[in-house]
């Protein structure tokens, strides 16, 4: 269960992450 929710959060880090680097540059 711990697993999950590690990898849970790491997938919206990296979404998170994702959507930062589109607003900077939406290339």
């Amino acid at each position: 269960m711990v697993k999950g929710t590690t990898l849970l959060l790491t997938r919206l880090a990296v979404a998170k992450t994702e959507l930062g680097t589109k607003r900077i540059d939406p290339e």
